[in-house]
């Protein structure tokens, strides 16, 4: 395919923010808080939004209900190896593994909203606000949001006034072209996986690096994102190969994650590490710095499958 063809794909529109939450008190909360920030946030738009008594089976207005929008994918071209239901608009993601905070303390998080969901932002905003006066987690920490900045480092909230003004997207081929600019092209490189990864691989979940997975992965998250903003391509076919892979340490985690739905603590697994590649095209240099706004694999809503290419 042509490279106007490739940049046509990654015409996906995002945005991301970065919430500065601040505890009202000294608490203890959960390592892994991308699941509890996402599960709070569905709860509060439950509470908000729902009026069929969560019964979403039942409800004459489940095409029109704004929590399904918002938090699972709603699209009317669903790729085929794609589940309905999956959280596609959005990811949480929230590096601080830090437990215990006094009162006063901050903790960061950031949501990205692709496509459609862009326009949600005040359903988000309004979800997270509420959150802090309920708190998140099994102790119930307590916060309030303090900042919100847009991905220029630009203000959105400041000292609970929002200014729409600087509520910006941008396409991920803008993200690409900076990072390009910023980085150079190159022929060798790596992938720091600096978040689990989870791909499944001829019937099993890989347990190293394996260049096939981890090119189909990409290509399928590119694609499910492009048929969220309803564009009309196909999934895209690169002219070259992937590259090499010429070493690599991998290292299998877990992580716990409480289901409010299923009520039961369920393990997120997946592998981390570094994946050092050789023979990299201008082709694939593009697609892998999309990734890195894109993620790959499952579980990329609670922010798996994050990656850095340098």
């Amino acid at each position: 395919m042509s490279k106007n063809q490739l940049e046509e794909c990654l015409n996906i529109r995002y945005t991301t923010l970065r919430f500065c939450l601040q505890f009202i008190e000294n608490t203890e909360i959960v390592k892994y808080k991308s699941s509890a920030l996402r599960g709070g946030i569905g709860e509060m738009l439950l509470r908000s939004h729902c009026i069929a008594d969560r019964e979403c089976e039942k409800c004459g207005f489940i095409n029109e209900c704004i929590v399904q929008r918002i938090m699972y994918a709603k699209m009317e071209r669903l790729p085929d190896f794609m589940h309905s239901g999956d959280g596609v608009g959005y990811m949480i993601e929230c590096p601080d593994e830090k437990c215990r905070f006094q009162k006063g303390e901050c903790m960061e998080f950031l949501l990205t909203l692709f496509g459609k969901n862009i326009v949600y932002f005040s359903q988000y905003l309004h979800a997270i606000y509420i959150l802090g006066s309920i708190g998140i987690g099994t102790n119930k920490s307590k916060y309030k949001v303090i900042s919100i900045k847009n991905f220029l480092g630009e203000e959105i909230l400041k000292q609970d006034i929002v200014y729409m003004k600087n509520y910006k997207y941008q396409t991920v081929n803008d993200y690409v072209n900076a990072r390009l600019k910023e980085k150079g092209t190159c022929t060798e490189g790596k992938i720091i996986f600096e978040a689990p990864v989870t791909i499944k691989y001829q019937g099993e979940f890989i347990q190293i690096f394996i260049e096939e997975a981890i090119k189909a992965s990409l290509l399928r998250r590119i694609y499910i994102l492009d048929c969220f903003e309803m564009t009309e391509q196909e999934i895209y076919q690169p002219e070259t190969e992937f590259p090499e892979i010429i070493f690599q340490k991998a290292e299998q985690v877990k992580q716990a994650r409480y289901s409010n739905r299923k009520d039961n603590l369920m393990y997120l697994r997946g592998i981390q590490g570094i994946a050092e590649l050789a023979g990299i095209s201008g082709e694939w240099e593009r697609l892998l710095l999309a990734g890195e706004v894109l993620h790959i694999g499952k579980n990329t809503s609670f922010g798996f499958g994050r990656f850095r290419f340098i």
